[in-house]
């Protein structure tokens, strides 16, 4: 007999261990300001992001902070000191081990280290790196990881390459490969003498190709560079992308391969202004695969007035359109506060004509950088508006794949305009050194923030049912289904035994031994999970198995038939609670002795068929008996190992009912001279 429990049940959900619904949070420790310069989503669902922090009495410091799937600051580490000026392009990964993967600087302006490091999912350090020399300039600024184990990062340095020995304010783009382990496996040097020279963001191709994006001097301007560089180290591809007709300055800050194998840049420039003095704005440029434009844009407010804004990072969205983080000055109708800074996404169609763009939090934070999350975007800032006017406090905000974070936005489409200009697209000289310098870095402790405030959140509804029986018997299979609704992203059955089933919403299994088992199903939507617990005994199921010799000639029942070919047959009688299972392994022999049963008796006391037994029409040397009657529900009514007596048809001295009993007789006798081990059974029907 089996029960079923079923159980619906709905609860208020919030964020996601796949993905957290939008929101809009800002963090602070209380005391001084703090920064949020990049972020990543985890595989846990949450995030993290690494920026600067002010210790109160002390001096700024590199820090990361770790969000739970809710939002809620988990940990934060503080990573050594530094100053925000010409810092504030650090880059943080996750890995599919939930470890967190960052690369900053510590240091002062024009005397910075990069420190290269990896944090445990609970925040402990793992290993650093430190790259550079004492009172020279080097810095890290981009960093990927790819799937055999390597970490790419690019920068600056003048402790290497044709900047080695000249003024710190120079440097050549500096690039490494390392495994992950920290140890170096390559790095490189690009530039030349007394220039500015740097890359700022890298990202791998489908080919894991490191990717980079930075600025670059072309004809004493500065132009905006895209690298491509083999696994090995070597160059593959080196162009720039500017105007040095008129001196002008464009930086590359973000760079993206597409899955068509385009690769999309964004940055700042003045190509549009009247010089490198100018106020930038926004560009997108798609290249193809050699390096050869397919279109090359530039972003421009068309309401208030148009300040200065960049392209911090670039996406390509799973429709095919591109989305754009910015950090604008611009936009001067909706500015709140003592300054003009906003965080905005500019969204543009494949062919790079304008989608959408919109403000967040209400044009009133600095700095956006917008980064892939499951079914959303992440957009890492800091803002003013919340505590001292001078007081920066980090704020993340989650988005869907619409781009909505739920609350404080301000759709300016209308209001972002495009024009083109003549860009000037060239192959870039450079001297190329190697560098292989490291040192180990051990500065990590804890920090904590005391603050959480919520702009808003979007929690939502979820609802599953579950059927599971609470008893079955042993080798029966377990058939337990769940359901969610259509939010549900994961399911997860763990059934008692160390078997776990991912994904599915029914599931079928066997336990092989009997016992007690607490089956439990997790439906995960958002970062909250529904669960269900269910206790499941399996009672243990009676299985026999005998060796059966027949005589040839004969038949015997077995597997629910008559059989007369040697074979292994299975019968299975119905129990109260479980079944009673007999498996017999037939065989056939030559036999001159016929023991016979019958098939019906009736022990009515009247001196004819009363008993039950084996009829021998032969004279036998019986050395060992032993015969079982078993009644419907598999329990033994009758056991002798006499084979001159029989069964009365009682049990503990009460008579049984009229009914058909299974019996099972083995004998080991002699017969002319050879020992015959012997196996019969069959049924016996009681009559009074």
């Amino acid at each position: 007999m089996v029960r079923i429990y079923i159980f619906l049940l709905s609860f208020l959900l919030g964020t996601s261990l796949m993905a957290q619904p939008p929101f809009q949070k800002v963090f602070d420790n209380g005391q001084a300001s703090s920064q949020a310069l990049a972020a990543v989503a985890t595989p846990d669902g949450g995030s993290a992001f690494i920026g600067i922090i002010e210790i109160p009495g002390a001096s700024s410091e590199v820090m990361v902070t770790k969000l739970s799937c809710a939002g809620d600051v988990e940990w934060v580490k503080i990573l050594g000191s530094s100053s925000t000026v010409d810092n504030v392009f650090p880059e943080i990964r996750a890995d599919d081990q939930g470890r967190i993967w960052f690369a900053s600087n510590i240091g002062s302006y024009l005397n910075y280290d990069g420190i290269l490091g990896v944090l445990s999912a609970n925040g402990d350090l793992i290993k650093a790196v430190r790259i550079g020399k004492p009172g020279r300039n080097d810095q890290l600024f981009g960093l990927a990881l790819d799937t055999m184990g390597h970490v790419y990062v690019c920068g600056a340095t003048n402790s290497w390459g044709s900047d080695k020995s000249g003024s710190a304010s120079y440097t050549d783009l500096y690039t490494a490969c390392l495994d992950t382990n920290l140890n170096m496996i390559w790095s490189r040097t690009l530039g030349n003498p007394q220039n500015i020279d740097t890359g700022f963001s890298l990202e791998l191709d489908a080919q894991s190709r490191p990717l980079i994006t930075g600025r670059y001097i072309v004809n004493g301007t500065f132009f905006g560079i895209l690298l491509r560089m083999n696994q090995d180290g070597s160059v593959d591809l080196f162009r720039g992308f500017g105007e040095s007709t008129i001196p002008h300055r464009t930086y590359g800050y973000g760079v993206f391969p597409t899955a068509a194998g385009d690769i999309l840049l964004t940055g700042s420039t003045t190509l549009n202004k009247e010089n490198h003095q100018s106020l930038a704005d926004v560009y997108l440029i798609k290249l193809d695969q050699n390096g050869a434009p397919v279109f090359s844009n530039i972003y421009i407010p068309l309401s208030g007035t148009d300040n200065s804004e960049s392209g911090s990072s670039v996406l390509e969205m799973p429709d095919g359109r591109y989305v754009i983080g910015v950090p604008t000055m611009s936009f001067t109708n909706f500015t709140q506060g003592f300054v003009p800074n906003k965080n905005a996404v500019f969204v543009t169609e494949a062919d790079g004509s304008v989608s959408e763009a919109r403000l967040y939090n209400n044009g009133s934070s600095h700095y956006t950088k917008v980064q892939e999350r499951p079914n959303g975007y992440l957009l890492s800032n800091f803002s003013t508006k919340y505590g001292a006017p001078s007081s920066f406090k980090p704020l993340i905000i989650m988005t869907d794949e619409t781009l909505a974070s739920g609350c404080n936005e301000i759709d300016v489409t209308s209001q972002l305009g495009l024009v083109n200009e003549a860009w000037e697209f060239t192959d870039i000289a450079y001297n190329v050194d190697t560098a292989y310098s490291i040192q180990p870095y051990t500065m990590a402790s804890d920090y904590a923030y005391q603050l959480v405030q919520v702009l808003c959140e979007t929690p939502e509804d979820v609802t599953g049912t579950w059927s599971v029986p609470d008893t079955i018997c042993q080798n029966e299979p377990l058939i337990a289904n769940g359901s969610g609704n259509e939010d549900v992203i994961a399911q997860v059955w763990d059934l008692g035994d160390s078997t776990i089933v991912q994904d599915v919403l029914e599931v079928s299994h066997v336990y092989q031994e009997a016992g007690t088992y607490q089956v439990r199903m997790t439906l995960s939507w958002n970062c909250a999970s529904l669960e269900f617990n269910q206790t499941v005994e399996v009672l243990p199921t009676a299985i026999t198995e005998i060796d059966t010799v027949v005589c040839q000639g004969e038949s015997y029942l077995a597997g629910g038939e008559e059989q007369t070919v040697e074979g292994t047959y299975r019968d299975t009688f119905p129990g109260v609670r479980c079944d009673s299972i007999v498996i017999t392994n037939l065989s056939f022999k030559d036999c001159n002795c016929e023991v016979e049963f019958p098939n019906v008796f009736t022990p009515n006391g009247d001196q004819t068929n009363d008993l039950f037994g084996p009829v021998i029409v032969c004279d036998l040397e019986v050395l060992s008996y032993d015969m079982k009657v078993y009644n419907r529900y598999g329990k033994v009514v009758y056991d002798s190992q006499d084979q001159n007596s029989g069964w009365d048809g009682a049990y503990s001295g009460k008579d049984q009912a009229m009914d058909t009993y299974a019996w099972v007789c083995s004998m080991r006798y002699i017969l002319e001279g050879e020992e015959v081990t012997w196996i019969r059974r069959g049924d016996i029907t009681l009559v009074r």
